[in-house]
């Protein structure tokens, strides 16, 4: 990352604001939110080493949306609100220890294009188990894929019994 600078990143996504991370990072390990100079230099320094680096357009939100999926059903939507965090390196990230900003929703809460853009995400990356995080831009309302998690967090995070139930009728059902 020597040979780009921040006026360069910036630039390319049209604001000052964006988010640099590793490819292969999970959690929000090794995922920093970039506003100046200073903010890149101190970013770029923290993620050396790392094999991958992604520049992410930031997306202004109030938190994200996990749309769990297993086979054809969806197991869990669980939202995820925005929280404070002391690092302003990490201030984007809302995903707390104990799920403490989660809260569940049914299906028919969700703006259906919402759940019909997580499908397809997942359709197109071939997975029978997959959680796909969508972010709504809270200016203009457009949803993006934020990621899609192969390790959605099936034996931790918010209702371990549900997701559960949801692999155990897969793993079950008659083919």
């Amino acid at each position: 990352m020597d040979n780009i600078t921040y006026t360069e990143v910036s630039d390319y996504f049209g604001e000052g604001r964006f988010v640099l991370k590793d490819a292969f990072g999970d959690r929000g390990k090794d995922n920093y939110l970039v506003s100046d100079a200073t903010s890149f230099r101190d970013a770029v320094e923290r993620l050396e080493g790392r094999r991958t680096i992604i520049a992410q357009r930031f997306v202004p939100n109030n938190g994200f949306l996990r749309i769990l999926l297993v086979g054809d059903e969806i197991v869990q939507l669980v939202f995820r609100s925005a929280t404070e965090h002391e690092d302003p390196l990490k201030s984007h990230l809302n995903k707390p220890r104990g799920s403490a900003n989660a809260k569940e929703y049914a299906i028919s809460d969700i703006d259906p294009g919402a759940v019909a853009m997580a499908r397809r995400a997942a359709l197109s990356l071939e997975r029978t188990i997959v959680g796909i995080d969508l972010i709504q831009d809270k200016n203009t309302k457009k949803w993006y894929v934020l990621e899609a998690n192969y390790n959605p967090e099936i034996t931790s995070g918010y209702d371990v019994r549900q997701k559960a139930k949801g692999v155990a009728k897969l793993l079950t059902q008659r083919r």
